[in-house]
């Protein structure tokens, strides 16, 4: 770092382990990993990983500030989200995206850039395959935006062999009769797309 103006002082692990408070100082690791590490972290100190320092530094920019470590600035940008996996994966996700300089988003806004998934796979019977009645504009248009964007196809027709739900918010219209003669559609509403989309999982129709 000396070759950039910036002056730094080496630290040993045992010095790092006798920290004791936060401050505004900057402390850069090699590896993200062992005592000092975890030390430091608990702490809440300003934490980098020398990779970040030298690509901040060479293009002129400035650290990224966050309440959480940063090693590398390879996700610079990016807001996550993820829907269908374990909470111990998500939180160990969540963690590496942070390291990465990325941030997650709890629930799928317009800001979110990436969708992690568990599984998806079109060709299953399994799919999720949504219509609505009773609905239409920019209602339409959000409802089908967050059945696709968390791995489900949203259809404008009913068709009894291949649509699994059908979002009505009213008891009328041909598609919510039709549902209910036919009994192998579940009929919800627009509350659990949304609900389910928050919380990451299919929810109880």
């Amino acid at each position: 770092m000396n070759e950039f103006g910036v002056g730094a002082v080496w630290m040993s692990e045992e010095k790092a382990l006798q920290v004791s408070s936060t401050d505004e100082s900057f402390y850069f690791l090699a590896a993200f990993r062992g005592r000092a590490f975890e030390h430091l972290k608990k702490l809440g100190v300003n934490l980098y990983g020398a990779h970040v320092v030298r690509q901040t530094l060479s293009s002129g920019g400035s650290l990224p500030r966050w309440d959480f470590p940063v090693y590398a600035l390879n996700l610079t940008g990016a807001c996550v989200c993820f829907t269908g996996l374990p909470l111990e994966k998500r939180d160990e996700l969540k963690a590496k995206i942070n390291y990465m300089n990325g941030v997650v988003s709890p629930g799928l806004t317009e800001k979110v850039t990436h969708l992690v998934t568990e599984y998806c796979d079109s060709q299953s019977k399994k799919y999720t395959v949504i219509t609505a009645t009773g609905v239409g504009g920019d209602e339409r248009m959000d409802i089908a935006r967050l059945i696709e964007l968390n791995g489900g196809r949203f259809s404008g027709d009913m068709k009894r062999n291949e649509c699994t739900h059908l979002i009505a918010d009213q008891t009328k219209g041909t598609k919510y009769k039709k549902a209910r003669e036919w009994g192998s559609i579940k009929i919800v509403r627009a509350s659990w797309l949304r609900k389910s989309v928050q919380a990451g999982y299919v929810l109880p129709e």
